[in-house]
């Protein structure tokens, strides 16, 4: 008989060795008892290629008509040295000294099931049943006993099972349950395919062996017998296991439902953890992005969190397409910080898409990765714990490689750098324009980079928060995106030729600031200014719906606003504590030396003397007390009970959240120590902070402790916050960068808080915003909202909403000196 190459019947060998190992490159071969039946399959392979040369079936049938009898089946696998020329073989050989029954009949379906196995498992690569270079071979063997006739098998006819050990080129011998471990894990490390494949190699013999059984016990027709085996194995619906009509075919298909059970959890397993695998891999990968107008932030510093959430809000508030395509950031630093970093904002980014990859921002291959070439808008925040000289190198560098890429080529792309404040020792670093320009930008580049400076007014803000109490809140509402107002940008043809005048009573839900002319920036115009076409308006609105001219202008106001006599409050000197000293502070002084009236003392209370201590400024008289910023005596020794302001500074130096606590703590001293004194005018309490939730905590107290008598205010301006928001209003306008930049240069227009009866508005009742505004724009100034006794600011006013200013009201304008002329 044949089955795909020669089957030859052979008498079993007398004196077969009973174990034992056999010698490299041969076949395992278990024992054949006398008269017994033996089947052999032989499946050499050569050169890794598996061919079916040689299979024997062997044995002769001697049968007795009620002998005991012993089965066995073998499958093994061994190999030599492929380079000495030996054969690789598998083989399968089943034994069974029997009465010519239904083992007479399953012989050659088992031999024939086993034979596939042997032959799926050797195809796979490195895996079950291979044999490599080396020598190594795996042998697995397994004995049956069968008692037929309800004696006991004799111990010459017994065969035990036979674990073959292999040997490898160094002679250490591996025992077959280590063997099997180790082919199961390179199985394991395969992808799914070779995982299913081996898997297949397992569940197909069950089919065929089970199918074979099926047949014998239910002389069903063959294909029947196997899709039966198939559903019972799968448990496909419609195979039941327990609706057979024998006990024979009951147990059969119990069997086969059992090693399919087995088989399917394996399926399974592997399956599900094939794909929780793979959508790690897609969510943790660092694919290429493929968007177009989308934005790019490169490098991460402590701000990102702060600049994606202005960037959600900037979405809501600005005119569509602002921010619409996810946000790409680009950092070279573990994917999984990254997302940590992203996450912290996560609860305030409900309207953007976040992606993040990590890469070199000077390879260009990874701004490709990014498509830094297509995006709208690249934001390149200024890098942390690095010296000056390395942060310039790196930002020319990303630059050059922003330019090699093609940047700008396609469509217009803004470039916001954020860079560090300027200082002496970065005199002689490639600055950012110099980046730009060297070497020239291809004609018809639409790269427009504008440069951002971190923190580069903080200082100044802060003596200038200590003289004017609100005018924190302000910067925080006009800088920050937000519930607040903000400042836009865009052109009227409609209102070309006309003068200032006439533009700014155009809009009745916004404030005109000025022009921009080109590249010149026109804060605070004088009345007969002209508005020509392609200049473009300055307005502070609430948000861009606010934005659209009226066609009719509002009225010239009342004749009163043209006919008042002006007068001004008698400016006094202030009396201002410093509690800390930072390596900055001169700059701190020097602020309040440029706005303070003359004669303002500051006392600045530190642990030991500045080396820096003793500069001479013109305007203010500078104090030193020695001891604890967070003692009671040193505040007391300071003169708290009498002070104007408390600027809460040497912070720097400590992590986020201790010196956001070490904030509070002084808060609360100083709310506790002014309660004990007989203080006679209200405390304006001045410091930085991180968090946006430590600032509603030191709000909260401040207005608990004003309920007791205590009269006090707090600014809490967050660096961080406000840094982030400028960069993200610059990114929507970079032509607001003019803007900012002179609101924060001192020799520039700035804001300031006038009292309310500078221009004569008290005690006129309720009137219009829109009067006040002329009668503060008679003065030659632009108002641009006001701030009631309580401390409640409101910027940017409709038109025709009213308001009774009373002592104790403030108006926030534009002017150039904080000292009325």
């Amino acid at each position: 008989m044949r089955m795909g190459s020669s089957w030859e019947g052979r008498r079993a060998v007398p004196g077969a060795r009973s174990g034992g190992c056999c010698p490299r490159g041969a076949i395992g071969v278990a024992p054949v008892p006398p008269r017994a039946h033996a089947c052999r399959v032989r499946i050499p392979r050569n050169s890794g290629r598996l061919d079916c040369d040689r299979l024997l079936i062997r044995g002769g049938r001697e049968r007795q008509a009620r002998g005991k009898g012993v089965g066995n089946a073998m499958c093994s696998a061994s190999g030599g040295n492929a380079g000495h020329g030996e054969r690789h073989a598998m083989s399968v050989e089943i034994g069974e000294q029997a009465d010519g029954g239904i083992m007479d009949r399953l012989r050659p379906a088992v031999c024939v099931g086993l034979a596939v196995a042997c032959c799926l498992a050797s195809r796979l690569p490195s895996g079950i049943g291979s044999a490599r270079g080396g020598g190594v071979g795996a042998s697995v063997s397994a004995a049956r006993a069968v008692d037929r006739g309800g004696g006991r098998a004799g111990t010459s006819g017994r065969w035990a099972s036979i674990a073959q050990a292999n040997r490898g080129e160094a002679g250490r011998r591996v025992s077959w349950r280590t063997a099997l471990r180790y082919r199961v894990q390179k199985i394991m490390m395969k992808n799914m395919g070779g995982k299913l494949l081996a898997i297949l190699a397992v569940a197909l013999p069950i089919i065929l062996v089970g199918g074979v059984a099926y047949r014998m016990v239910t002389n069903c027709p063959w294909h029947l017998a196997f899709f039966r085996a198939y559903l019972l194995m799968g448990d496909v619906p419609g195979g039941d296991a327990a609706a057979e009509e024998s006990n024979g075919a009951t147990i059969i298909a119990n069997i086969i439902f059992l090693y399919g059970l087995l088989t399917f959890a394996v399926v399974l397993g592997v399956v599900c953890d094939d794909i929780s695998t793979f959508v790690t891999n897609v969510r943790n990968g660092n694919t290429d992005v493929v968007e177009e107008g989308h934005t790019v932030v490169l490098n991460v510093n402590r701000q990102l969190p702060s600049v994606l959430r202005q960037m959600s809000h900037a979405k809501h508030e600005r005119r569509s397409g602002t921010f619409s395509k996810p946000v790409v950031i680009l950092a070279d630093m573990d994917k999984s910080e990254l997302d940590d970093i992203v996450n912290r904002a996560n609860g305030d980014l409900c309207n953007i898409e976040v992606y993040t990859r990590r890469g070199n921002v000077i390879d260009k291959a990874d701004l490709m990765k990014v498509a830094a070439d297509q995006a709208q808008t690249i934001i390149m925040l200024q890098p942390e714990d690095e010296d000056n000289a390395t942060i310039a190198a790196k930002r020319a560098a990303s630059i050059a490689s922003l330019k090699a890429l093609g940047t700008g080529k396609n469509r217009c792309t803004q470039l916001v750098v954020q860079s560090p404040e300027k200082e002496e020792s970065m005199e002689g670093l490639t600055d950012v324009m110099m980046a730009r320009n060297n070497p020239p930008l291809p004609t018809g580049s639409q790269l427009n980079v504008v440069e951002m400076h971190a923190a580069q007014t903080l200082d100044r803000m802060l003596a200038q928060c200590a003289l004017q109490p609100g005018l924190g809140s302000l910067y925080s509402e006009i800088l920050e995106q937000g519930e607040g107002r903000e400042f836009y940008i865009d052109g009227y043809p409609s209102l070309a030729g006309s003068p200032h005048h006439v533009v700014r009573k155009h809009f009745d839900a916004a404030v005109v600031c000025g022009y921009l002319k080109g590249n010149n920036l026109m804060l605070n115009p004088s009345e007969n200014e002209i508005y020509n076409e392609g200049d473009q308006i300055v307005l502070l609105a609430q948000d861009y719906s606010k934005t659209k001219p009226m066609t009719t202008p509002l009225g010239p106001g009342p004749d009163w606003v043209h006919n008042l006599k002006r007068t001004y409050a008698e400016l006094v000197s202030k009396k201002v504590i410093v509690l800390g000293w930072t390596n900055k502070i001169d700059g701190l002084l020097d602020g309040f030396d440029k706005l303070a009236p003359k004669g303002t003392q500051i006392t600045v209370v530190c642990s030991e003397k500045p080396p820096s201590w003793g500069q001479r400024h013109h305007n203010i008289r500078v104090h030193f007390v020695e001891g604890s910023p967070a003692s009671f005596r040193a505040l007391e020794e300071a003169g708290l009970h009498d002070s104007d302001s408390v600027i809460v500074a040497g912070l720097q130096e400590l992590d986020a959240s201790t010196a956001d606590a070490q904030v509070l703590s002084t808060v609360l001293q100083i709310e506790d120590l002014s309660s004990k004194t007989t203080r006679t005018k209200p405390l304006h309490v001045v410091a930085t902070i991180n968090e946006p939730r430590t600032k509603e905590v030191a709000t909260h107290l401040v207005a608990e402790a004003n309920r007791t008598g205590v009269r006090s205010s707090v600014d809490l301006l967050l660096p961080d916050e406000l840094s982030s928001g400028v960069l993200t209003q610059v990114a929507a306008q970079p032509k607001l960068s003019h803007v900012v930049q002179d609101l924060m240069n001192p020799s520039k227009m700035e804001m300031y808080i006038r009292n309310c009866t500078d221009y004569g508005l008290m005690g006129r009742g309720a009137i219009t915003w829109h009067e006040a505004a002329e009668a503060v724009r008679a003065n030659g100034e632009t108002a641009i909202g006001y701030i009631d006794k309580n401390g409640t600011s409101c910027t940017a006013p409709a038109a025709t909403s009213k308001h009774a200013f009373e002592d104790g009201d403030n108006i926030v304008v534009l002017a150039t000196d904080y000292v009325p002329t």
